[in-house]
Formats: C-alpha cells, sequence, structure tokens
C-alpha cells in the first residue's frame, strides 16, 4: 500500500515526539546564539587584559562571521547528503568544542583562529535544525515554529549577555567560553539518544523504508503503519537549481536585491551585536552594565522578531520590512546625533535607544527571510534563502572589520552608528521594489 506522507503527517496528533524535537532543536538554537555573540560579550574584558585597542579586535569578530558563512552553505549540503540529524548533532558537538577550547586562547591570533572554526559550527547548525523543525511540524504549526527557532538566537544572546555580565567579574571571561562549551556539549550528547531524523529524508533515500515505518508508528504511538505500507513524498516542481535559477531572467532583479538587502541588514545587526558591548563601555558605563546592554538589544530583538512575524503575516512581509528599515534608522540616526553633542549620562538613558533598536533591527532579519520565503517559488526557495543569507554574512564581516577602526575614530560611536544607520536606509531601499 502506498501513502503520501505529508498527508499522513497532517493526520496524526502533534504529540511528544514532535514536542521533543521542538524543544531540542530550539534549545540548540538558543545555545548556538550565546555562543555567536559570546566573543562580542567577553570582548572589554579580553581588550584590557592584552592590552589592545578595538581595531585589533576586529578581525577576531571577523572569523566567526566568515566562518559561520562559510558554515552555513556547507552544513546544509551535508545535511542533504547524510540527514539532518547526524549533521546537526555533528555541528553542535564541533562547535561545542571550539568554544571550550577558546577559553585557553592567549592573545587575538589563537583566538581568532579558535573562532573561525567555531563559526563553521555554528553556521551548520541553522540550516540543519531549520529544516529538521520544518519537516517534523504539521503545515498549520510550521511557520509559528521555524519564527520560534529564528527567536531562539536573541533569546541565546540575551541569556549570554546576562550570564557575561554576571560571571565576567566573578570568575573572568575564560569561565564564559567553558560554559558556552559545556552546554552544547551536553545537550548534543543528549540529541544522539533522543533526536529523531526527518521523516522526509528517510522517504527521500532508497532502503530506509523500514526506518521511516519504525519513527511513523513512533509518531503514532502505536503499529497503525504495516511492513506493507510504503511512503511517498510530493516533490517540488523541477526548476534550474541553486543559482541558476535564482539569476535567470523571471528571478534576477528580485535576487540582486534581497542579496542587497541581506548585506545591509546583516551589517547593521552585527555591527550592534559586536561592537555594543565595546561601545557602550568606550561611553563610560561599568564593564557589567556594557556587556548587558546586549541582554537590552537582544530583549527588544525577540519581541521585535515575534512582533515582525506577525505583522508580516497580516499586512505583508515587504510593507512591514520597510516599516521596520525606517524606524531602525530614524532610532540610530537620532542615537548618533545625540552622542555627537555630548557624552551620555545614565545607563538608562543609554539602554532605551538599545532597546528599542534591537526590536526594529531584529525585526527587518524575519521580515527579510519572510520576504525570500514569499518571492521565490517551491523548486528554489530554500536555495535562495540560504544563498540571501550566505552572501548577506559579508554584511556582518564587513561590521566587524571596520567597526574596530571607526570607532577608535574621534566622535566614533557617533559617527558608527551613522554608518548603520546609512546600512538601514541601504536596506529599505534594495527590497522596497522587491
Amino acid at each position: 500500500m502506498i501513502r503520501d506522507l505529508d498527508e499522513a503527517l497532517e493526520t496524526l496528533p502533534f504529540g511528544r515526539l514532535r514536542t521533543l524535537v521542538l524543544v531540542l532543536v530550539t534549545s540548540i538554537i538558543v545555545l548556538d546564539g550565546f555562543d555567536i555573540q559570546l566573543a562580542a560579550l567577553a570582548a572589554p574584558a579580553m581588550l584590557a587584559e592584552w592590552g589592545l585597542d578595538r581595531a585589533a579586535f576586529g578581525p577576531v569578530l571577523a572569523a566567526s562571521l566568515a566562518g559561520m558563512a562559510a558554515g552555513t552553505a556547507l552544513g546544509g549540503s551535508i545535511g542533504d547528503r547524510v540527514g539532518r540529524r547526524p549533521a546537526l548533532i555533528g555541528a553542535v558537538l564541533f562547535f561545542a568544542t571550539m568554544t571550550a577550547l577558546s577559553a585557553l586562547a592567549n592573545g587575538p591570533v589563537t583566538l581568532g583562529l579558535l573562532r573561525l572554526a567555531t563559526g563553521l559550527g555554528l553556521g551548520a547548525a541553522v540550516p540543519n535544525a531549520t529544516a529538521l523543525v520544518a519537516e517534523w511540524m504539521p503545515r498549520r504549526w510550521r511557520s509559528y515554529a521555524v519564527m520560534l527557532v529564528i527567536v531562539a538566537v536573541p533569546i541565546g544572546g540575551m541569556l549570554g549577555a546576562a550570564l557575561c555580565a554576571w560571571m565576567i567579574p566573578v570568575f573572568g571571561w575564560r569561565a564564559c567560553f567553558i560554559l558556552g562549551g559545556a552546554a552544547p556539549a551536553l545537550l548534543g550528547l543528549i540529541m544522539i539518544i533522543t533526536l529523531p531524523e526527518s521523516p522526509q529524508f528517510f522517504a527521500s533515500r532508497d532502503g530506509r523504508a523500514d526506518h521511516l515505518r519504525q519513527l511513523m508508528n513512533r509518531l503514532a504511538r502505536g503499529n497503525r503503519f504495516d511492513n506493507g505500507m510504503i511512503f511517498r513524498t510530493s516533490v517540488p516542481a523541477a526548476g534550474k537549481g541553486g543559482v541558476a535559477e535564482l539569476l535567470s531572467a523571471p528571478l534576477r532583479v528580485t535576487t540582486w536585491h534581497l542579496w542587497a538587502g541581506f548585506f545591509a541588514a546583516m551589517l547593521a545587526l552585527y555591527g550592534c551585536l559586536n561592537w555594543l558591548p565595546v561601545l557602550l563601555s568606550g561611553l563610560g558605563l561599568p564593564m557589567d552594565q556594557a556587556v548587558r546592554g546586549s541582554m537590552w538589544f537582544n530583549l527588544g530583538g525577540v519581541a521585535g522578531a515575534v512582533m515582525g512575524a506577525w505583522a508580516g503575516g497580516r499586512f505583508g512581509a515587504a510593507r512591514c520590512l520597510s516599516a521596520l528599515c525606517l524606524m531602525g534608522a530614524g532610532i540610530l540616526a537620532l542615537a548618533a546625533a545625540i552622542l555627537a553633542l555630548g557624552p551620555v549620562t545614565g545607563a538608562m538613558a543609554a539602554m532605551v535607544p538599545v532597546l528599542l533598536s534591537g526590536g526594529a533591527i531584529l525585526g527587518v532579519q524575519v521580515g527579510l527571510y519572510g520576504l525570500a520565503a514569499a518571492r521565490y517559488p517551491t523548486s528554489c526557495r530554500a536555495a535562495g534563502i540560504g544563498w540571501a543569507a550566505t552572501l548577506g554574512r559579508g554584511g556582518a564581516v564587513v561590521s566587524a572589520l571596520a567597526g574596530g577602526w571607526v570607532l577608535a575614530q574621534p566622535s566614533g560611536a557617533a559617527l558608527w552608528l551613522a554608518v548603520l544607520t546609512l546600512a538601514l536606509l541601504f536596506c529599505w531601499r534594495a527590497v522596497r521594489t522587491v
């Protein structure tokens, strides 16, 4: 007997197995978000210990982001070939090991090499986590589950900022890297025992029919599907695939605009994530409050991502994205003007724009993913989103390399915020006609 896999997955209850997948994957992306921002959170303490200026730390941050760009593309290809589960678990254990080893770094060169390797694992985890969740969830829950995975990144950053603000003054910055490695390593071991493979991956491979039936019976919590059952999954309409289809005549303009928008948006996002603790400490805030600024940025980001996803579904991704770009640019421009007039006094005066800008800039990220998903056809949707995100990492690398140099200039904080303002305006211009 032949049965459609997608239809069977829709008829089965949400159940414990799907809940397990969602909890494990969301947890690992929270830790992924923690480790992504770890070097930036520890930067003030490391700069003080090693006697470095801000410009010298830029390559360290850029190394992590370059690794993530390569890891995103490499991890997705590995996941398509060997399976979502082993690719995700391998990525988790790899970045856990590299993060823990970063505690042994004795200078920016060693740390930069370790962060480059860490970035490979961090980048490889995200596409496999997203694919695994999307392929397990029923259609009516899929968009919410994927949104939860995206929001888990700033939740991890918020958790990391809160922990580092407490740990660094008491235990030193190295303890943060030890924790950042131990937690995902433990979760990776749990995933080896409990995390199931994607049913769609089994259905797409010959010789996996028995594994798929066993998995479906686990989901059904009974022997509903006997040995004679054969599952088939729907196949998207064929296209040229990859970059060839993305740059074909019907999609070329959309692709160029989205790539430009992702580049500018990630420059703005990582221009804040990478340099916010250093920027705030340079304004005279104590180290714990400077690190806690990242917590406020990510807190605003969680709210902005959730609201952006809701507003995008209700009013359209393009309209919501345009509004958030302009909102973020306005907040950063106002903050730059205030800093240009004189120093900011009081932590709360600095945290309000940090919170609001976090909401707008993270909301822009969610809006871009939603816009890309809406504009690309099924035949190249995954490739379109993946290439846009990978090339967008170039903006993140630029922010890491340029941020330290700009911040070291006179009135560097105001100048850097002006650069990020222009990036958001460029993003608005790039995607408004997509």
